[in-house]
């Protein structure tokens, strides 16, 4: 079977961008007769069939939105999306949504939200890889990308939480009691939040002065964590120069409950030998033994500044730049029971 014919293969033989090709399928008036008839025979010449609900959507001004998936859909990612889609429909919008967990499929994730004539697009991003997929591919479509601390654009706006001071709000709460051979085990670090809260971790035990260590956790499951609290305690276990560290700082709750499993197999007590931490407040983590404590991160409002943010660029206003401040939640990994 011959591959899909996309928009971009019109683009691309036409000259023009993948804008253009949208606006002459749907219709627009925006376009010139010169332009219209070199899109018009790349569409013959390829066998392009151009999206139908996008040229309904067309006539109107179009109230949806798009959404593009672009890492697993965890607690973080999905919690995010309900924010953004409960935010948009009380705004009048409805979403049209695509996925892309592989870089090589922005390409078509992109295409398929160009297509359905969208007036603008929320991203949530895994890391900054997908700027340059949106430069190439939706180049004119207002933009607000959430997950990421960038700089917003002419046509970008930029929603983030400050992954900073939710580590520097563990560091201290740790620290306050008494431990003082900190571990952080990271998160997947081809995501942007991994490679943020590992910076901080490190800078901030770096400026208080406070021993410290780093173990990659090679992704954010629970057998993920576990793997890495594994390693972590044969080494120590191995060395005679090696003091186990008092706490852990998981990257997120998923890979603390994998270290808190790990520990309990091997006969140590949270927190009176290891302090836990974890990061986002999933469920589950009022719920384990012990119950773990983190950092939460309000995605209501989340979904609600990525949506007001686009509205921004919509009304022709700069790109706003949000960054929201996550709290600590204290419980029994750290506190013990009370």
């Amino acid at each position: 079977m011959a591959d899909r014919v996309l928009m971009a293969d019109v683009a691309q033989l036409a000259g023009v961008s993948l804008q253009t090709v949208s606006r002459v399928v749907n219709g627009s008036t925006l376009v010139t007769e010169a332009t219209k008839t070199k899109v018009m025979d790349a569409i013959n010449t390829l066998g392009y069939r151009p999206n139908l609900a996008a040229r309904n959507l067309a006539a109107s001004q179009s109230k949806a939105v798009g959404v593009l998936l672009t890492g697993d859909v965890d607690h973080g990612m999905s919690s995010a999306f309900r924010a953004v889609e409960h935010a948009a429909r009380e705004q009048g919008y409805y979403l049209c949504v695509a996925t892309a967990e592989d870089p090589k499929r922005y390409e078509v994730a992109l295409e398929q939200l160009v297509g359905q004539a969208v007036a603008g697009c929320i991203v949530l991003a895994r890391s900054a890889d997908v700027l340059d997929a949106l430069d190439t591919y939706a180049p004119s479509l207002p933009t607000c990308l959430v997950f990421t601390d960038h700089d917003p654009g002419d046509n970008t706006a930029v929603v983030a939480v400050d992954q900073k001071n939710g580590i520097r709000n563990l560091i201290d709460h740790l620290t306050d009691l008494n431990r003082t051979r900190l571990c952080h085990i990271t998160g997947d670090m081809s995501w942007d939040d991994a490679l943020a809260r590992r910076e901080a971790f490190v800078d901030y035990c770096q400026e208080i002065g406070t021993d410290f260590q780093v173990v990659t956790g090679y992704g954010w499951s629970a057998q993920a964590g576990y793997d890495a609290a594994l390693a972590l305690l044969d080494d120590a276990g191995a060395s005679v120069d090696k003091q186990r560290p008092d706490a852990i700082v998981a990257a997120n709750d998923n890979l603390a409950l994998g270290v808190i499993r790990c520990l309990h197999e091997r006969g140590l007590r949270i927190p009176e030998d290891i302090a836990v931490t974890g990061f986002d407040d999933s469920p589950l983590s009022a719920w384990t033994t012990p119950s773990l404590t983190t950092v939460t991160q309000d995605f209501t409002a989340i979904g609600s500044a990525a949506l007001q943010a686009l509205m921004e660029l919509l009304e022709g206003k700069p790109g706003p730049k949000v960054i929201l401040t996550p709290e600590l939640v204290v419980r029994e990994s750290t506190a013990g029971k009370t």
